[in-house]
């Protein structure tokens, strides 16, 4: 039986999943939630359809961003796979799975014994004619690139990839990206189409955009996503003399990334900044001047950050600081320029202290104002990453369609006889040896 390699989600941005079949064993290469389809408040969650008659054996994951992991819980329930991932994958997996679901404390998501940590470079076996190996790829704490190694063809799934080194964690290297050696590669293409300012540049705008505000007296409201931006914003501007507040689910995430038993591959060892602050109060912030604060959700649908942006985004001492290039949401609403109020929802609690939802109708006054701090790869990190696999057919998915027609139009310019596909949803990719 040939390899084959179904594209069940990724072809846009999130919702990741590759399934591979080698001999009658499946393999799924992550599963992850659809965002933008999905409604934690009403716990309607979208994944991509697994094919009818199919049972997934084992689990491979890239990293633990929800739009690559969140349907780990679902896996267990229907399937009860196996799973292979770096011990970072799992844990922050595990937390951002039980917050998303609200789930207990003490509810745990994968069975222990159906769970393999997967240490760099090392071939495991995923069925009786297949192993994968974990090659570090700088994206987040402990993300990779998997290799699949079958009987047909050596598959390399870049996941979510980048090339610069962060706070806490560096980019991948060409050279230990060579060696992976694959005929074929599915390829991110998030920016695709973007090359982006320099890294320091951009690290000393925001850093010189905060003083602007907190030197006469105002507060600067950053929203992140929890696991790995908040932490590397945060120890960005505790290097340069600046006290941060982190709140909400940024609290949880930064303690984890200090975890000294979770460090994994590029992953980057840091000491606790006394210029980080864990919020107790956020109320007791918000009524403060010249404060700083880091909470998620980075793209302002819920969670800590709706408490700051109702006191502080009506006022223009203050400021808004977007710390990534990509958004969506509220986020999005409020960086156009034309935008003169938005609708703020947040959770209220009753006289039984039980939460109850509510909005209120906001005026942007505030400074708001994006920086281009991604943990992607741009387009020339693509390329490089591309080049150095050494790949001659590369797929491209996770991404929208101009990020992968000008990727694609970039690569077969700089690869003489490469062969570059689009991925469809659902598409089946024939592998022969």
């Amino acid at each position: 039986m040939p390899t084959t390699i179904q594209v069940l989600g990724g072809t846009t941005i999130g919702g990741s999943a590759i399934l591979v079949s080698v001999n009658g064993v499946n393999i799924l290469i992550d599963y992850g939630m659809d965002m933008d389809k999905s409604d934690r408040d009403s716990g309607v969650f979208a994944f991509p359809p697994i094919p009818e008659g199919i049972k997934i054996d084992f689990v491979c994951l890239t990293h633990a961003h929800m739009d690559h992991a969140a349907g780990i819980k679902e896996l267990v329930s229907s399937y009860n796979p196996y799973f292979f991932a770096s011990a970072p994958t799992m844990a922050f997996a595990e937390k951002l799975i039980r917050d998303t679901y609200r789930m207990k404390w003490y509810e745990q998501v994968t069975p222990n014994n159906r769970f393999k940590s997967a240490q760099p470079y090392v071939a495991y076996n995923v069925g009786k004619d297949c192993n994968a190996t974990f090659y570090p790829n700088g994206h987040v704490k402990g993300s990779s690139s998997i290799l699949l190694k079958t009987p047909d063809a050596k598959i390399l799934v870049s996941g979510d990839l980048n090339d610069l080194d962060l706070p806490t964690v560096s980019g991948f290297k060409a050279e230990v990206i060579a060696e992976a050696s694959p005929d074929i590669l599915f390829m991110e293409s998030t920016y695709g189409n973007q090359i982006f300012p320099s890294r320091e540049a951009e690290n000393r705008r925001l850093v010189a955009a905060v003083r602007e505000v907190i030197n006469p007296g105002g507060n600067v409201l950053i929203p992140s996503f929890a696991f790995g931006r908040s932490t590397d914003i945060a120890l960005l501007l505790a290097k340069n003399g600046i006290h941060v507040n982190l709140d909400g689910m940024t609290i949880r995430m930064t303690r984890m990334m200090e975890q000294r038993d979770l460090l994994w591959g590029n992953d980057i060892r840091f000491d606790y900044s006394p210029y980080i602050h864990f919020v107790r109060d956020s109320s007791d912030v918000i009524r403060r001047k010249g404060q700083v604060v880091i909470a998620s959700s980075g793209w302002c649908v819920g969670g800590k950050v709706m408490e700051y942006l109702l006191s502080w985004l009506p006022s223009s001492n203050n400021a808004v600081f977007f710390p990534g290039p990509f958004q969506k949401h509220l986020a999005l609403e409020l960086l156009k320029p034309e935008t003169q109020e938005v609708l703020i929802s947040y959770e209220t609690r009753d006289h039984r202290g039980k939460k109850q939802p509510a909005s209120e109708l906001v005026f942007k006054r505030a400074r708001v104002e994006k920086f281009w701090l991604s943990s992607h790869a741009d387009q020339n990190g693509l390329v490089k990453f591309a080049m150095a696999s050494g790949a001659k057919t590369i797929v491209l998915q996770h991404g929208d369609s101009p990020a992968k027609i000008a990727l694609k139009a970039r690569l077969e310019k700089e690869i003489p006889g490469i062969t570059i596909k689009i991925a469809e949803e659902n598409e089946i990719f024939t592998l022969t040896a």
